[in-house]
């Protein structure tokens, strides 16, 4: 095997190698966290059980939240696995595997395989994309095709200029200029194939914002007879002008028309276009209308479900989302403004990225509704954007600045000391006698779970402190293997271990599971009053009924004797008085991650203990 097949195995490999530890580990071991898994698991089983691979319902009800992408590949696990969390969660788990494997070609074929090596393994050891990653939700499978579009521009699309064989001038002769414009009818097809899937994923964004990034890097980096506006060679106001000129109307309907629009709409309508019109003509028009505009036009001018913040929401988000590596934003942001002044073919995969970059953060921040994952398929962009960063520190340290990476590296350390302390901070009496659990009302069943968070911190310390001695001791080669694996052992040990202990307090598979036990029926009447969880609809398998007032509850339970009301304990509390004779609480469970008990009511006297034990899921 050729030297440079060889690299290209043994990186494909690594990368292969860490995302699986970090998204299957555990994969399945806990149970479906509320809201959105529980949401979108369910609608996938009330689809399978149907036999419909058409149109979504939750709780027996139309569910316009999402298209049908996710659903089908749920369903499919459920096929093969059976119906269960891993079944729901290996779909996006297996696109958090390719997306890792997309982003190391895309480092690959714009800088080096070094840069693809690095930037594969920091997105696929950040903490937000693995949360999405072993969610049952789109997310994940929105980063991969919004990235495929992205990258089959960067290196099938003659327009980006990004490949070597697509760097060369314009001027070629007949036979270049045809087998030019077979390429670009080739790739832009290709763009818009994957922009159509991703239509199938989430809805118009998928094609919105590809296409804004596409264009915005097209309008910046075609010349037209002004100087680049990141031309080293030029001063500050020609600079201005020359990007002010590119940003005009003018730029704007050229690179518009190099984009193909009528290859868009094509493309995109053939993709996604035949499953949308069906399921418009089977609901009627119900889950257009409530798809479009609720989920879409209504998310970005108001916010819903309470899910607001600032203009610079995603800044902080994304910090965190990105830890650990986002302690090397600064310099990366730093050496990708470099890189595109210094022009050439990397300066404009550069541009690419910043525009990437741009269009994502800049969209999400304008809307209303906010949620850290919305801004999720920028994370590629900032993945290569810090790779680039990693592998010219490693290369000349000198030329990026030593301080740059031993600040970063102590800010890691700082984190994970600060980690280590959740357990203590938490636990320890202080506002005025209470505790913080105490003060934001949290179960206190937590407390034993810091404990774990807080070794989990230690490490990531601990880790970072050796990466830093490494640099000092002017052991670099060491230090970003070292940071790898560190993260990977954060982002496992969080996610595989610590949230697996946070799951036993989880109370809706425990409370399904003891209204099974006490009830003779198969498919029991379950109904909630003041607790509407989407896990306990997937648990308990039925259709819930919600109960709005105190004599709903009554009245249920005395003209349905086999009935079950799930409610909190606050609530019995205030009606107890009010319930028919012989109503009893056949099952405590504790609230999560609130204070208190969520209880079970029934006619019948309970067939188990009123306190069943926990379950061992």
């Amino acid at each position: 095997m050729k030297p440079f097949a060889t690299l290209l195995l043994r990186h494909q490999t690594i990368v292969v190698a860490v995302a699986s530890v970090a998204l299957l580990t555990n994969l399945g071991a806990t149970r479906l966290w509320d809201q959105d898994e529980a949401y979108f698991a369910g609608a996938a089983a009330e689809m399978h059980a149907r036999g419909d691979w058409v149109t979504p319902y939750f709780n027996q009800e139309l569910f316009a939240h999402k298209p049908p992408v996710m659903y089908w590949l749920m369903i499919a696990g459920y096929e093969v696995f059976g119906r269960n969390e891993f079944a729901a969660r290996i779909g996006s788990a297996l696109f958090g595997v390719a997306t890792g494997l997309l982003v190391y070609h895309a480092g690959r074929r714009l800088f080096s395989p070094a840069v693809g090596l690095w930037s594969a393994l920091a997105i696929v050891t950040c903490l937000m994309f693995d949360v999405v990653a072993r969610a049952a939700t789109p997310d994940c499978h929105l980063v991969f095709f919004t990235a495929l579009a992205i990258y089959l521009f960067a290196t099938w699309c003659p327009e980006a200029r990004l490949v070597e064989s697509d760097a060369h001038g314009l001027d070629d002769d007949p036979a270049q200029a045809r087998d030019r414009r077979r390429r670009s009818l080739i790739g832009w097809s290709l763009v818009y194939a994957a922009m159509g899937v991703a239509v199938l994923v989430k809805g118009p964004i998928g094609v919105l914002l590809p296409c804004c990034v596409i264009g915005l890097y097209l309008m910046l980096s075609t010349p037209r007879g002004a100087p680049a506006p990141s031309d080293a060679s030029t001063t500050f106001k020609q600079r201005v002008w020359a990007l002010l000129t590119r940003l005009g109307p003018l730029s704007f309907l050229q690179s518009a028309w190099r984009m193909k629009p009528w290859l868009l709409l094509l493309v995109v309508a053939l993709t996604a276009g035949p499953w949308f019109l069906l399921v418009d003509l089977r609901t009627g028009g119900a889950f257009t209308h409530e798809f479009v505009w609720t989920h879409h036009v209504q998310r970005f001018l108001h916010p819903l479900d309470n899910h607001q913040g600032p203009w610079w929401y995603y800044v902080p988000a994304m910090l965190v989302g990105f830890f650990p590596w986002s302690v090397f934003v600064v310099p990366a942001g730093i050496e990708l403004v470099r890189r595109i002044r210094r022009g050439g073919r990397r300066g404009r995969a550069a541009l690419l990225l910043l525009c990437w970059l741009l269009v994502f953060v800049l969209f999400f921040s304008k809307a209303s509704t906010k949620l850290p994952n919305y801004v999720l398929p920028a994370y590629p962009a900032l993945a290569l954007a810090i790779g680039c960063y990693l592998v010219r520190w490693r290369k000349a340290p000198q030329l990026t600045g030593l301080a740059w990476t031993r600040v970063a590296l102590t800010t890691l350390a700082i984190c994970g000391l600060l980690l280590s302390l959740a357990y203590p901070v938490a636990t320890t009496p202080v506002f005025n006698g209470q505790t913080l659990l105490e003060t934001l009302q949290a179960t206190p069943l937590l407390a034993g779970d810091l404990a774990w968070a807080a070794l989990l911190g230690a490490i990531t310390c601990g880790g970072a402190l050796l990466c830093l001695a490494f640099d000092l001791l002017n052991r670099r080669a060491w230090v970003l293997p070292a940071f790898a694996c560190t993260s990977l052992v954060f982002v496992t040990g969080a996610l595989g271990g610590v949230a697996l202990r946070i799951d036993r307090h989880q109370p809706s598979e425990d409370v399904a599971s003891a209204i099974r036990r006490h009830s003779d029926d198969r498919a029991p009447l379950v109904a909630q009053y003041g607790y509407f969880r989407p896990s306990l609809v997937y648990y308990t398998g039925g259709r819930l009924q919600s109960l709005k007032t105190s004599g709903d509850v009554a009245r249920l339970l005395r003209e349905s004797p086999d009935a079950y009301v799930v409610l909190p304990e606050d609530k019995y509390q205030r009606l107890r008085d009010k319930l028919p004779a012989g109503v009893v609480v056949i099952a405590r469970q504790p609230r999560f991650p609130k204070q208190g008990e969520i209880l079970v009511l029934a006619n019948s006297p309970p067939r188990v203990a009123e306190k069943p034990a926990a379950s061992q899921h």
